[in-house]
């Protein structure tokens, strides 16, 4: 058995300021903050926010998909300054295919010290598949103000024979089925293949791949009409991904059965 290691840290402000995109707050040079304010001191390496219970006030670390089994480590440095909570390390799993998807299961600790930093961790060990993120901070509901620093995030996931971060096959509509196929002959992993909206052509995936959302690339190998369709993919997700043909200067798809038996195509998916 082997293990794939992923590592996420923030240090900087540049880091800071996209991790907080969205989320409400203003970001302020001054010393003493205003209500949802953050700013980030230099010299301590340090992020600062100030919030009440209207906006959330956490950075969060995107971690994919995970299996039983894989380990989650999460840790920061956090001072309590003010207020009645004092920051909040947590962990949550959907059940669907992504940050907000499907019902959620949290798992967290709370930052206990009065005044300086503390280090404060939690190990996590996946009890069931889904889609996990950790977030460090204050959430919505929790009012206050805190220093973040050093916030990282490490995953160590169990890779299962020759598994990789890589998905990919060359396809083919049979004549005699006027069905696509996954050619066995060239390289490629086990996969289905279906029909949605009679122009979908939906790849699943028998493995679904682990961490973020791939980037699909699909390629037209050959066509027995000549050069006359553009294929196209869509919604990769991390078991799944869309394939759709078009006609030349035209942007509505083709159905699957008209498309002309023997057309290839290969499809490359990669996170």
């Amino acid at each position: 058995m082997t293990r794939d290691v992923r590592f996420q840290s923030l240090n900087t402000k540049d880091d800071y300021a996209s991790a907080v995109t969205g989320l409400g707050l203003t970001y302020s040079t001054s010393a003493t903050l205003g209500v949802n304010e953050w700013s980030y001191d230099e010299k301590l390496r340090a992020f600062k926010i100030n919030k009440d219970n209207t906006v959330t006030g956490y950075i969060s670390f995107d971690l994919g998909y995970l299996e039983v089994g894989d380990m989650i480590e999460v840790s920061a440095e956090i001072m309590h300054v003010s207020g009645t909570n004092r920051g909040t390390i947590a962990i949550d799993r959907f059940d669907g295919g992504s940050v907000g998807s499907g019902s959620k299961s949290t798992y967290s600790i709370q930052a206990t010290a009065d005044s300086g930093f503390q280090l404060t961790e939690l190990p996590f060990v996946a009890a069931k598949e889904g889609y996990y993120r950790a977030t460090v901070g204050l959430w919505a509901s929790m009012m206050g103000q805190v220093w973040i620093r050093n916030p990282r995030v490490r995953v160590n996931s169990i890779v299962k024979g020759n598994d990789s971060n890589v998905r990919k096959g060359m396809f083919r509509k049979l004549t005699t089925e006027g069905k696509f196929i996954r050619r066995p002959e060239f390289g490629g992993d086990p996969c289905t293949i279906t029909v949605n909206n009679s122009t979908d052509i939906v790849i699943t995936w028998d493995r679904p791949m682990k961490g973020l959302r791939p980037i699909a690339l699909v390629s037209n190998e050959f066509y027995v009409t000549g050069n006359k369709y553009t294929p196209m993919v869509s919604y990769s997700q991390l078991g799944s991904v869309v394939v759709r043909f078009y006609p030349i200067n035209n942007d509505t798809p083709l159905k699957v059965s008209d498309i002309p038996n023997e057309t290839h195509f290969s499809l490359y998916c990669e996170n």
